[in-house]
């Protein structure tokens, strides 16, 4: 069976909700994720490659032992504010551009710099609802079909675009982190910090596969970001996860 622990805080999701009118109708906040499973898996990539998805933005990619990192990021969602659905985003760690964010201050307490958090370049979802909620923080979401098994052995993912196969992970388990992301909207620089719960188990991503098909946004990122035969450094699996996803602080303009 899955690894599914009960959640420590019974009070996590006790948070007061609003509907927040957007121009494809409401949108409930914070969204509330109640139970979703999550794959991620990260790969050592090229600075130049990933600086070029910046080129005029105030934000660049944090660069560690001269390499970028990308993380594709698997997600099936069974409950949530706007309904049940798959997702699969590409996100780049990155800061406020010229800035030095610290690693030290990062392990003690990531949400306390605002010159660090990740960009989701691409956010691939099966529903419109997901896409609709996307329109408060400007996230790049887009529909397609995906289909995610998350079985005991494997995680399995499969998109008009790609396919993504990984053996669960046999590492330490680990409380789950905050998510910290950048995205623009109407110009704007939005930080976004949604606090997270579940247990995180790790792997070397040993035997991982990652296969691009067919042409689509997602597909085309990672070529561009020269990942299309790349083997991940690492990789977690979350079998069971809650979140929640508050509004955007915004930074200034973006360009």
């Amino acid at each position: 069976m899955l690894l599914t622990p009960p959640f420590e805080d019974e009070t996590f999701l006790e948070v007061e909700e609003r509907s927040l009118p957007t121009r494809a109708g409401s949108c409930p906040m914070p969204l509330l994720y109640r139970d979703s499973s999550l794959l991620a898996l990260a790969f050592p990539t090229d600075p130049r490659r990933a600086a070029a998805l910046f080129d005029g933005a105030s934000i660049e990619p944090w660069v560690f032992a001269r390499h970028a990192l990308t993380i594709i990021a698997a997600l099936q969602h069974r409950d949530t504010s706007i309904g049940p659905h798959a997702e699969i985003a590409v996100l780049v760690p990155c800061r406020l551009r010229g800035s030095a964010p610290s690693l030290l201050r990062f392990a003690l307490d990531m949400r306390a710099q605002e010159d660090q958090g990740t960009w989701p370049a691409t956010i691939a979802v099966d529903t419109d609802a997901a896409v609709r909620a996307s329109e408060p923080w400007g996230y790049a979401r887009y529909r397609t079909d995906i289909d995610v098994r998350f079985e005991p052995e494997r995680t399995r993912i499969e998109t008009r675009e790609l396919v993504i196969d990984v053996a669960a992970p046999r590492g330490p388990s680990l409380h789950t982190l905050p998510l910290i992301t950048y995205s623009e909207r109407a110009g704007r620089l939005l930080r976004t910090i949604s606090e997270t719960e579940g247990a995180a188990r790790l792997g070397t991503g040993l035997g991982a596969r990652v296969e691009l098909h067919a042409d689509g946004p997602t597909a085309a990122l990672l070529r561009a970001l020269g990942l299309e035969r790349a083997r991940p450094s690492a990789v977690a699996r979350v079998d069971r996860l809650r979140a929640r996803v508050p509004p955007g602080a915004d930074l200034g303009p973006n360009r």
